[in-house]
């Protein structure tokens, strides 16, 4: 470029004080985050606190993002997951059906456990005084329904092993259900399983857990199809520091002092 005058010489600075002069005021990013409304002792309660909520606002306060928490029925958040309503899901297990709903951190052509948010087992609960049980392999002196929570994954397992699985909305309602005999077990997420029953007067006397569990599996941040299309590295950027933060030594403090209260 030839300079042929001074107003030249300031329109060349003027340029290059723009290019390198930050934009102010950048809008920050804000996450639309959907989960299920039910409590999901000790990662997400009704109240807004939980092991999860901690988790994804370090996250957030990692990448100076915001995030915008809406809570639904379980199928209700992954029926929106799935139309791009919102941008992720906290948190669910992988299944091969729900990668057409939302993206889950993989490698090697498969879910990346180790960019989890936690892992959680599942168990059967059974009336005190009820032969059936599970060895590990097999459910045993299987003769009546397992109810287990709408939409959660462990109904197929439940089907393989032969069980006639009805689904129930409310996590209260299927232990009621079992406590009056109406089931013959009830499965869930062992952490929800145990608090619904040591927090509800009268169950605690009637039913027990069976001491296997019948699953554990990793539960992931699952993303929108549209989000991962739209910006990958924002969301490889996510799945990473879920699991720095998870290996924090600040989020293993606050996930034993939650669990102490």
């Amino acid at each position: 470029m030839r300079i042929t005058s001074v107003a030249d010489v300031f329109v060349i600075i003027f340029i290059l004080c723009c290019a390198v002069i930050p934009v102010s005021g950048a809008e920050q990013i804000t996450l639309k985050i959907a989960y299920d409304h039910s409590d999901s002792y000790p990662w997400t309660l009704e109240n807004g606190s939980g092991i999860d909520f901690y988790h994804m606002n370090m996250v957030a306060k990692n990448l100076n993002y915001k995030i915008e928490y809406v809570p639904y029925p379980w199928k209700r958040c992954l029926h929106t997951l799935k139309n791009n309503r919102v941008d992720g899901v906290m948190v669910g297990s992988f299944k091969e059906e729900r990668m057409k709903m939302g993206v889950f951190p993989m490698k090697n052509g498969t879910h990346d456990p180790d960019k989890r948010m936690h892992s959680s087992s599942y168990s059967l609960y059974v009336l005190k005084d009820s032969p059936l049980s599970f060895d590990g392999q097999k459910l045993v002196n299987l003769t009546g329904d397992i109810g287990i929570p709408l939409g959660y994954s462990i109904g197929e397992k439940l089907t393989n092993l032969g069980a006639k699985v009805t689904e129930f909305e409310c996590m209260g309602r299927l232990f009621f259900t079992l406590a009056k005999g109406h089931l013959q077990g009830a499965v869930t997420l062992t952490s929800i399983g145990d608090h619904a029953i040591g927090r509800t007067p009268g169950l605690a006397s009637k039913i027990k857990r069976i001491a296997a569990p019948l699953a554990e599996k990793p539960y992931y941040l699952i993303l929108s199809h549209k989000l991962w299309n739209e910006q990958p590295e924002l969301c490889r950027k996510l799945w990473e520091e879920v699991k720095k933060v998870r290996k924090s030594a600040e989020y293993q403090k606050a996930y034993n002092d939650f669990l102490g209260k």
